[in-house]
This record gives structure tokens, sequence and C-alpha cells, in this order.
């Protein structure tokens, strides 16, 4: 419990202050770790927290993965779309534009910093505003539907996209 609100307050009053420094992939490489421990699943998720990503990331998202994997126990594992699958991820990061929401199983978080993620089907959509401080938009009927529950302080702290 003292772990989870060592992270809100992380997202709260860090994050923002530190985006201006952090390079744009470190920062979302930062958020997706923290979102996802706000995030409840259907099932018990422990250990080591594993998150997919698909498309084509850049350098510095790799990078930025290798160096953030020290601070939070998360796996990074590359895939394809036609591997997507909900017994090998918990969280799914979608580096490009192209997304599709149908491939998706139910109780995988899907986050994106590609615009308009959330309003296309996508659950969390991950972005820095034009003063560089990270922000979130959530489709929260999405999210449900997938039987996922994402903690009351981080949606009051994001933008609630209705599709």
């Amino acid at each position: 419990m003292l772990l989870k609100w060592f992270f809100l307050l992380h997202i709260v009053f860090l994050l923002p202050m530190y985006s201006q420094e952090l390079t744009d992939p470190e920062a979302k490489v930062a958020a997706v770790s923290i979102i996802s421990t706000f995030t409840t699943w259907p099932t018990y998720k422990c250990g080591e927290l594993r998150v997919g990503f698909v498309g084509s990331p850049s350098k510095y998202f790799m990078d930025a993965i290798g160096s953030r994997s020290k601070k939070y126990p998360v796996k990074w594992i590359p895939l394809r779309w036609s591997e997507v699958d909900a017994a090998k991820i918990d969280v799914l990061y979608v580096c490009d534009d192209i997304f599709f929401p149908q491939v998706v199983p139910p109780g995988v978080l899907t986050i994106s910093d590609a615009p308009l993620f959330a309003e296309r089907g996508g659950m969390v959509h991950i972005f820095l505003n034009e003063h560089q401080h990270l922000r979130l938009s959530i489709n929260l009927r999405v999210v449900l539907k997938s039987g996922l529950k994402i903690d009351s302080k981080v949606l009051k702290l994001a933008k609630i996209v209705e599709i």
C-alpha cells in the first residue's frame, strides 16, 4: 500500500516536474510502469510486469527501456500483432499509429503515445503537453469492458475520453 502511494505521488508531483528534464521516451517508459501499478487485473498479477510492444520503437525508446528496467520490475517483450496473447503479457504498448483493438484480448491494458489513441479504441494515451508535462487520456469504457480497473486517483489526473 505504501508503495502505491509513493507511485501516486510520483505521478502527481514528480513526473510533471521531471518530464521537462527527461527525454520523451524516458517519460513514456516511466509512465507505463507507474500506470500499471495503479491497474487492477481480473486475475491477481504478481511478480514482474510483462509489457509487450508492437510497432517500430525508436532507438531512444529502446534505450529508455534499458535504463528504466533497473528501477521498475518490468519485462519488455517485442511482439508482432499476431503474437498478442493475454497469457504472455499484462500490458501492450503500441509504438505506431497503427492499432487493431479487435486483436487485443480482454485483460490486457493498452497504452500508446499515438495521437488520439484513446479515441480510436485504445485504453490509455500518454503524451507531453506544450509545457512538456506528462498527461493522460483514458477511455474508461474500453478499460472496464476489458475487465480492468484503473485507480480513481489516476483517473482524477486524466482526461476521460467518451466514444
